[in-house]
Formats: C-alpha cells, structure tokens, sequence
C-alpha cells in the first residue's frame, strides 16, 4: 500500500492534526472570503442537527468545496463547538492556502478549490496519546487490534461501528470506526482496510490512544471507555446507567467479547449503591436485531416504574401499556409494554428496534434501549413530558414510511416540539425504491389512503395523506374518525372539500384558532391539506414540496381536486371534479 505524506502534517495539540500544504499559487482575496462564508454556512447547518455537510460556495476560479464531519457518538453541542475551533483553526494557519483538513478529536473540517472526491485514500496519518496509561498489553496486541478493526469493519453500518473488547482480565480495548455518509459501505470498508494496513505504523510510540485518519474514513482506539462510546446523540442526549462487560466461559467469549457501553460520566448512578449493570444480547428465540442499541435489565425498569404501577401508567396503544419512569439518576423515560392481547407483536416489536436504531432526526422520539428478559417485551423512550397532540420524520437520512401518522402519535415535549412515535408499523426504503404493498393492511382508518386501505399500496404519498388529514384536523379542533357523527354522515374531507367549493372555507376553522393567526394563514393551510388528500397519489405533492409551500408566503399553490373517500370509486384524472370558487392561480410546486 502507498501512502502520500504531504508537506505540512503536524499536530497542532494531542487532539489536533492539521493538514495545510504549501501551494504555488496562494488564495486570492474572493477564495478566502468564500471560504470563510462556507465555515458559516456549515455552522448554520448544525443548527438542523446534521453531523455532515458537503456544500461549496463562490463561482469558478474562486469557488471553494468544503465539508465536515462529527464524530457520530458526540453530543451535538460538542459537535459544534468543535466545528467553530477547527474552523479557527483553519483560519489561522491555513490562511492564504487552497487545501487543508483540521483533524480534531470530535470532528474534520476539509475544504480545496477543486470539487472533493468521495472516495479518498491518498492522504493518511495517524496520532497518539499515551494518557498516563501504564497497563500491561499481552504481546499479541497487534494481531487483536487488527482482528478487532476487520470485525467492525466487516459489521459496519450507516457509516460508523464500535466494539469493545477484553484484551486481559483488566483492560479494554474499545474501537470505533466510522466514514462519510455518503460513501457506500464497500467504500467505506475499502478505506478503513487501509486505515488497518497502516495502524502498525501508528504503534511504535507504546500510545495508549490512537488515530488513524484519512479524509474519508478514520478509526481509533483507546485502552479504556472511550467517551460517549456507543450512543449517537440523536438517539439518547442524556446520562443513563452504564453497562459494563462480564468476562464470559465460551471459547468465543475468550477469543472476543463484544460489550456494549453506555457511560455517563463515571458509571455509577444514584442509589445503585456500586452495583455495575450488565446488557447482554440475548440468543435463540429470544433474541433481537439491536442495531447498537443497549439492552436494559428488568429490574432496572421494575424500579424506575415501580413495577409498572397504574400511577405510573401514560396510556394505552396498539403495542400495549405505556409506563412512565425514572432512572436513579434523574433521568425521565417513557416504557412501552407488549401487551399478551395486543394486535402486535414481537415481530413489530422487532421492526421498531431495528428502524429506530436506523433513524436520526430532532423530531423522532428517541429511543434509548429495549429489554426482552421472562415473557417481557418493552421498549425504552425518552419521556415526553407534555403527551401527544390529541391533548415530520420526513427528512430523515433514510426514507421511512410510517402507515400510521395520526395525532396520538405526534408526542410533545417540554417546549412542545413535535416528535413522531410508535414505528411497529413502519417500513424503510432505500435507493429509488418509492412503493411497495403489502397482504396485511395496519393502521388507523380515517388516516389511511384509498390505495393502501383497498388495494395495499403504500408509498410516501401515503403519508403525505395522513399528514393532510391531520393538518385538517388541526385547523378544525375536530377528529375525522368521528366527524361524520355530527355532519349527517359527511367526513372531515367530504366536509372541508364542500365549503371549499363553495368558497367558505374559513367555515372549517376552529374558532379557538381565529383568535390567534391571520385567517389568510389558516386558508393556505386548508389549501395544503387538500392538496395532500387527493384520491390520485400522483395529484398528492411530494413532501419536500408540501414544505416549501408552507414556508413560503408568496408561493401560488395548484389547485385541488375532490379528496379520497369522497367518492365510491376511484375516479379517471378526467373524472376529477375541480373547484375554483376560491380563484387560486393554478401553478406547480416544484421544491429544489
């Protein structure tokens, strides 16, 4: 394997390795005022809770490409705070250069002034630290450094992957690997198996901590918990117990024993009066997909619950009960309990797992762990304190359709930000795929679309329905589910599209409501919502456009056509009644 060492390679601290060649041509005054637009821009990104950005900025010869990196498992306060020191950093010993990356212990910044490859392998160092760590290593350390790396390589998901294993009786070797999000995972391997083919170069030094670092992927170990190991901070923000490995009997759990490791600022917690807590990934039929996540142990729950008291109880779903509780820590969680009778079950319980653990996004309910221990099965949330919206997981890096978006699963926080829960129905897709159907139709009637409920069919346009008839729900204060209770029969669709055409569609709106917006606001708002439900997927606007036509005041929206369920049938595009009486210009939406 070759390396290319550049000119300028130097540690600026322990934590810090900064790349700045030297370069026969130096920026010109446009390039820096560029770039130092582009280091805002990333920061401004931050602020939507991305811990990767690619962008550039300027026109050509000036134009500046650049990107950053956090590392997955930091909080995303740290991530941006690291973003803004290596930025400095930049700043200050990179001025007047047209390439550099900062390497620092939570995050990279990258930029040139020719467009970044995805895949780069040509540039790689390494740095080390030894901590004030003297423990004894068995002279076979290499061999199960690089055997520990080829494991988690070999096990990588989404970009990054960790493993902690026992080298001896007293230490822990604890890995973690990761790369840029928009490698594919054979790329991602392909540059982390150099990283591992030049790790020997990085163990003369006796280091206790080291990196190994290239601009599209980067590894490191240490000789004892690394911080914040195992949990990305859109998945559990807060301190909860710490797990700790127990050194098992098998020949497998000599050879390697995988430990997953939740720290929180020293691993013991309130009254557990010293008593470490073990996670293990239980086998055979018990067994479950944890996609990283940690396993709490019963007695932990039956505590923070105590024992699941009905003063504890939230409320009652689909799954089953749901419990609140605390950690002796402090710490607030919310514990969904399968219920024996329930409509769901263990397979359900099994897609929620693995989707969430998938999933990173502000306005997911975050799920921190899950137990299967006797004949129970629950899952641990962060708690919800202001319950749900009956009292948009639509960005998220992967494509998620959720078959039950409704109003009791939209929960609400302290500050009343939205968060959607309960993905036991959920299906991921990937790629270009966009549709797909299925022989079990799950649900909520009166949220689901026509071709989903009759035929199977779902697709994002099937969520895009439901988030229409919530919107609708909304602005009225009134359920659809039980609308035509109080309509002679009519739904909340048949409803708002009747006064619409007949130009009351301020009609609709709860009076509540009037009281606080600006009606013109709450009329676009139907207008949306309408759009949403149309009978044809294909009439219904993508998400994305669904977005700029809520953010955007200036924007003429097309016009609607009669909602599903309006009708007895599914009706021709020629067959589709359009109203006008609100005399909207006719346009299309089309989001970039």
């Amino acid at each position: 394997m070759s390396q290319s060492f550049m000119p300028i390679m130097y540690n600026v601290d322990e934590n810090t390795t900064l790349y700045c060649p030297e370069a026969d041509n130096k920026a010109s005054r446009e390039f820096s005022n560029n770039l130092k637009c582009l280091l805002e821009k990333n920061l401004y990104q931050l602020a939507e809770d991305s811990i990767y950005y690619n962008a550039s900025e300027g026109e050509s010869p000036d134009t500046v490409y650049g990107l950053y990196l956090c590392r997955i498992d930091v909080s995303m306060q740290s991530c941006q705070n690291c973003i803004v020191a290596a930025g400095e950093t930049v700043m200050q010993k990179c001025n007047g250069t047209k390439r550099a990356i900062v390497w620092s212990d939570e995050c990279m910044i990258r930029y040139s002034d020719t467009s970044l490859p995805v895949l780069d392998v040509d540039t790689i160092t390494c740095s080390g630290s030894k901590q004030n760590v003297t423990v004894p290593v068995p002279d076979s350390f290499a061999e199960i450094l690089t055997q520990s790396f080829k494991d988690m390589i070999d096990s990588i998901i989404h970009s990054y992957a960790t493993e902690a294993t026992n080298i001896t009786t007293s230490v822990s070797l604890n890995g973690f690997v990761q790369c840029i999000p928009e490698l594919s995972i054979d790329d991602c391997q392909y540059c982390l198996e150099h990283a591992v083919e030049y790790m020997p170069e990085c163990l003369s030094g006796g280091h206790s901590r080291v990196k190994v670092l290239l601009p599209s992927c980067n590894m490191r170990y240490e000789l004892k918990p690394l911080p914040n190991s195992k949990v990305p901070a859109t998945l559990a923000p807060g301190p909860i117990p710490s797990a700790t490995s127990k050194t098992g009997n098998t020949n497998e759990e000599k050879a390697k024993q995988v430990v997953q490791f939740i720290l929180s600022g020293g691993g013991k917690t309130g009254d557990d009066k010293g008593d470490d807590y073990s996670y293990k990934i239980l086998r055979g039929k018990k067994k479950v997909e944890s996609q990283g996540l940690p396993f709490f142990p019963l007695d932990l729950i039956h505590q923070a619950t105590h024992n699941f008291s009905n003063e504890n109880k939230l409320g009652e779903g689909g799954f089953g009960p749901v419990y609140k509780g605390i950690f002796a820590d402090g710490k607030e969680i919310a514990v969904k309990r399968l219920s024996r009778s329930s409509g769901q079950g263990l397979q359900e319980f099994k897609n929620e797992v693995t989707l969430i653990a998938k999933l990173q996004h502000k306005n997911l309910v975050r799920l921190l762990g899950c137990c299967l221990e006797g004949n129970e099965v629950l899952l641990v949330y962060e708690y919800m304190p202001n319950k749900s919206l009956d009292f948009l997981l639509f960005d998220s890096r992967l494509k998620i359709i959720h078959r039950d978006l409704k109003a009791s699963n939209v929960l609400l926080d302290h500050e009343m930000n939205q968060k959607i829960s309960d993905f036991g129905m959920a299906r991921i897709f990937g790629g270009n795929q966009n549709e797909s159907n299925t022989n079990r139709v799950v649900g909520t009637f009166g949220y689901m679309a026509p071709e989903y409920a009759m035929e199977g069919l779902f697709s994002v346009k099937s969520d895009v329905f439901s988030f229409g008839v919530l919107l609708l729900e909304i602005i009225s204060g009134r359920k659809n589910t039980r609308f035509y209770l109080y309509e002679q029969g009519q739904s909340l669709l048949t409803y708002t599209w009747k006064l619409w055409c007949e130009g009351n569609a301020q009609g609709l709106v709860d009076p509540v409501l009037k009281q606080s917006f600006i009606l013109e606001e709450l009329l676009k708002r139907i207008h949306i919502g309408l759009l949403c439900v149309q009978e044809d997927p294909a009439d219904r606007p993508t998400v994305s456009s669904v977005v700029v036509m809520l953010a955007i005041d200036t924007i003429t929206l097309p016009q609607p056509t009669q909602p599903a369920f309006s009708v007895g049938r599914v009706k021709s595009s020629s067959d589709l009644k359009v109203c006008s009486a609100n005399e909207v210009t006719l346009s299309t939406v089309s989001p970039r």
